[in-house]
């Protein structure tokens, strides 16, 4: 696998690990300004390989979902909080009922938050 698979690759992971393995951690607001500040480094190395055209093709703007996808997830989860006064519950493997909304709120997320900045990075690649 070359430079621009990896990239790729972990552009999409990155987000989803963060959600399922480390959900506390970012939803915390004293970890904000850290994990901000590490997703910027990122999204300023991919657009610095997309400026330097490194492999000829434009996937390293790919490092730039990361921040979106993390950006998006805090936007949905201040709303979500401002309208149910908590942290949404993660519901993977969790079927306990009375959770609607939290399920709302991650198949929301994970539909935008992950998809919308590909779509997004594809639209300036095919450009």
């Amino acid at each position: 696998m070359d430079i621009v698979g990896i990239l790729f690759l972990s552009s999409f992971l990155l987000p989803l690990v963060l959600l399922l393995f480390a959900r506390e951690f970012i939803t915390q607001q004293k970890y904000f300004v850290l994990i901000t500040s590490i997703l910027t480094i990122i999204a300023v190395l991919g657009i610095v390989f997309a400026i330097l055209d490194y492999n000829r093709n434009n996937f390293a703007l790919c490092l730039i979902n990361p921040i979106l996808a993390y950006l998006i997830f805090r936007v949905c989860l201040k709303i979500f909080i401002k309208r149910f006064g908590r942290v949404p519950v993660d519901t993977a493997m969790d079927w306990r009922s009375g959770l609607f909304w939290d399920r709302l709120f991650n198949i929301v997320y994970f539909m935008v938050g992950i998809l919308l900045p590909f779509m997004l990075i594809l639209l300036i690649v095919a450009s």
